[in-house]
Parts: C-alpha cells; sequence; structure tokens
C-alpha cells in the first residue's frame, strides 16, 4: 500500500470503517490490519467488539491458540460462533474465557473439538443464559 494511500483510509470516519471496510475481509486480513498501526488495531478491536458472528472452522489451521486469545477478549456481542475442528484455536482456557465474555452467545459449534469438556460445559450453563443451540458432537471428553 503506497503511503497515498494508507492517508486516505486513515482520513475515512470510523463508522465508514467499521460497517463499509471491515466486513468485506477475512479473519486473517483483520488480524494482520490489526499490526499495522494502533489506530488501526484500535479500530480493528472495535470492529470484534460489534461483531455477533465468528466461524473459525475455515482458519482452523491458520488462527492459532494465541490469536484467538487476542481475539476472544474483544467479542462482547458475539452471539454465534462456530469453533467445527479448531484444535490449534480452541485450547480450553480461551474457550472459558470466550465464555466468560459471551454472555450474549445463542449458537455454540464446536465440533470435534477435544477441549470440550464437562468445566467448559458448566461455564456454557453458567454464562451464556441466552443460548439456544449447542453442537458438540464428537467432542468426547464431555460427559455429561
Amino acid at each position: 500500500m503506497h503511503e497515498q494511500d494508507s492517508e486516505l483510509f486513515n482520513d475515512l470516519p470510523t463508522e465508514v470503517i467499521l460497517e463499509n471496510l471491515l466486513p468485506n475481509l477475512d479473519l486473517l486480513e483483520l488480524c494482520t490490519l490489526r499490526s499495522v498501526s494502533k489506530a488501526w488495531n484500535y479500530r480493528i478491536c472495535l470492529y470484534f467488539s460489534r461483531t455477533k458472528k465468528l466461524d473459525l472452522s475455515e482458519f482452523k489451521d491458520t488462527i492459532n491458540e494465541t490469536g484467538f486469545r487476542s481475539i476472544v477478549q474483544h467479542l462482547s456481542k458475539l452471539q454465534e460462533i462456530i469453533l467445527d475442528g479448531c484444535w490449534r484455536t480452541a485450547s480450553k482456557s480461551n474457550l472459558l474465557n470466550l465464555l466468560k465474555n459471551c454472555r450474549s452467545l445463542k449458537y455454540f459449534s464446536s465440533k470435534r473439538c477435544k477441549f470440550v469438556d464437562d468445566e467448559v460445559l458448566s461455564s456454557m450453563s453458567q454464562n451464556c443464559r441466552m443460548l439456544e443451540t449447542i453442537n458438540i458432537s464428537c467432542c468426547y471428553q464431555a460427559r455429561i
């Protein structure tokens, strides 16, 4: 990106960036953009704080545990999350933090995740009172 292009984006109002630019980027592009500057990091964090749906299943091989942890802390409005097959991403501590931070969660899918266990399900029942749908098929650590 040329310096002139960068200045053009910096001159856009935050709401235009949040509503028109960032929704067109995939998760990897958003994470990369966070590292451009403090201003972009702020905008991406603000965008994540407004995010209602997040599907990490297509990024299961590229987003690691640390990357997911940096996103989870900003997902306070999240209503739907799909973590199917996210072995590298969804550690037990990340799942517990997600469930603690995302009290508006309505849909949770984490098929084939070795970290979904009784403690995670207990946290889900305590923290996610609006939860309507849970898909934990092939999560063999859960005994409930």
